[in-house]
C-alpha cells in the first residue's frame, strides 16, 4: 500500500511540473507581469501588434487572446455603451464656479458606469473607460 501511495505522488509530482514547463512564460502567475508582458508581445507579430491597437482588438486564438471592443468614454457621460446619458462638454464644466455643476455629473457618471458594468458582467465582457 504505501509503494502504491509513493508511486502515485510521484507520477502526480511528475504530471505537475509537465504542465508547469508547457505552459508558456506568458501564461505564468508565478512570473512577474512585466515578464509576461514581454513574452507576450514578443510572441505577438507585427500585424497582430497593430490590430490590437484599434478600437475593435481582434482575437489571436493561438496566443488565447480574445476579441475586444474597448473603445469608450466617460469625459461628459458613458458613452458608446448603449443608451448614453451626456452632460455638457468638461470645458463647459470646468470654466464654472458652481461646485455642484461638477460633482453632481460626475457623481451620476460613476453610478451609471457601474450599473453598466454589472449589466454587461452576465455577458462575460467588461467596460473599460477612457478619460482623457
Amino acid at each position: 500500500m504505501k509503494r502504491k501511495l509513493q508511486l502515485l505522488t510521484g507520477i502526480g509530482c511528475l504530471c505537475l511540473c509537465f504542465l508547469s514547463c508547457s505552459q508558456p512564460p506568458y501564461k505564468n502567475p508565478a512570473l512577474s507581469p512585466e515578464e509576461r508582458a514581454n513574452d507576450l508581445v514578443g510572441r505577438l507579430t507585427l500585424e497582430e501588434k497593430a490590430a490590437l491597437m484599434q478600437n475593435t482588438s481582434p482575437a489571436i486564438p493561438r496566443l488565447g487572446i480574445k476579441a475586444y471592443d474597448w473603445w469608450n468614454e466617460a469625459l461628459h457621460g458613458v458613452g458608446r455603451a448603449g443608451l448614453a446619458t451626456v452632460f455638457p462638454q468638461a470645458i463647459g464644466m470646468g470654466a464654472s464656479i458652481v461646485y455642484l455643476l461638477i460633482t453632481v455629473p460626475s457623481t451620476m457618471i460613476s453610478f451609471l458606469t457601474r450599473v453598466r458594468q454589472s449589466a454587461i458582467s452576465s455577458q462575460n465582457s467588461t467596460l473599460t473607460i477612457l478619460a482623457s
